[in-house]
């Protein structure tokens, strides 16, 4: 998919990081993933956007979560 449904997180740190954009109605949802290994699609975080700007910490919690799971994955 393409924008306006998918667009990639800006930034080093978010390097990987995207996010699919659901709209119903007024209410704008988010959900950050990223492609492990190419054929994985895996789901970090979601939140209901309430503001024009993305909350830093909800990246921050994404970005958390990615490195968890490659991590997690590399020990197996």
């Amino acid at each position: 998919m393409k924008e306006p449904y998918v667009k990639s997180i800006k930034g080093e740190q978010y390097k990987g990081i995207y996010e699919l954009r659901i709209k119903l109605g007024s209410d704008a949802s988010r959900v950050f993933y990223f492609t492990y290994q190419r054929d994985t699609f895996v789901s970090l975080n979601g939140f209901l956007k309430k503001t024009n700007k993305t909350p830093k910490t909800e990246l921050e919690k994404a970005r958390k979560y990615k490195i968890d799971y490659e991590k997690r994955c590399e020990d197996e």
